[in-house]
């Protein structure tokens, strides 16, 4: 990988071996828009094209069976952005009104600060712990919203997986979050660190079930026909047959 950060001390060297990487390639594929306009600042010679996000939709395409006000989160439980983003679901959560509950699905070193942060919500949050696929998909089946705000997310493939099984998307317009969310159609971006703006969005779409319900048709087939495995196989296809001699 390459990193401007980076770019310094006993790291330059190995940086000029990527960017000589990058410029010899017959093609190097973006997962992401962002990467894409790194890559052509570091460097403009190489030769780029884009290949979306995209996950095996499969196992999370059972038949929906949302139950009413269940919001569900599923992320690793790390100090840094990962921390950063369940304290600020912890805060924007405080302030969402009516009845609802919500079941996180995540483990790591820093869980005892998120327990810490949502105890003011017991009982209403359930943590779950780290799940296995067929676990999750189910809990995903089970869900209302799917709530994860991305700080600095290169883009989230858990988002795709809960759209699959027919969950709209409530996150920030983040770092790579844009890449895998429709906003406005599969679910909603909110502006960046806005604790705000990300209640109100779960307030609003949340208790509108005829939008909700709008999205989480959007987002089901967002998943599987554009962010699925055979989408991506033939896009793949299209710019390999590209670069051949």
């Amino acid at each position: 990988s390459w990193s401007r950060r980076r770019n310094l001390g006993d790291w330059a060297q190995a940086q000029d071996h990527v960017i000589a990487g990058l410029a010899q390639a017959a093609l190097n594929l973006s997962i992401t828009a962002r990467d894409a306009r790194g890559l052509m600042q570091a460097c403009p010679q190489a030769r780029i094209a884009r290949l979306p996000p995209f996950i095996d939709a499969g196992p999370f395409q059972a038949p929906p069976a949302p139950q009413p006000g269940h919001f569900v989160t599923a992320a690793m439980m790390r100090h840094g952005d990962k921390l950063s983003s369940y304290l600020a679901l912890a805060s924007a959560l405080a302030l969402v009104p009516g009845d609802w509950r919500l079941s996180i699905a995540g483990d790591g070193p820093a869980r005892a600060e998120v327990e810490a942060a949502f105890a003011p919500l017991a009982p209403r949050v359930t943590f779950l712990g780290q799940l296995d696929q067929p676990a999750l998909a189910a809990l995903y089946a089970q869900g209302w919203l799917y709530l994860w705000p991305g700080h600095a997310e290169a883009y989230g493939l858990a988002a795709l997986e809960a759209q699959a099984a027919g969950l709209p998307v409530i996150s920030e317009a983040t770092a790579g979050v844009p890449e895998v969310v429709k906003d406005g159609e599969t679910g909603i971006l909110t502006p960046e660190h806005d604790p705000s703006a990300y209640t109100s969005a779960i307030t609003a779409l949340a208790f509108d079930p005829p939008r909700r319900a709008k999205m989480a048709q959007a987002a089901r087939h967002f998943a599987a026909d554009e962010r699925g495995l055979d989408a991506a196989a033939r896009r793949l296809d299209t710019l390999l047959r590209e670069i051949r001699p």
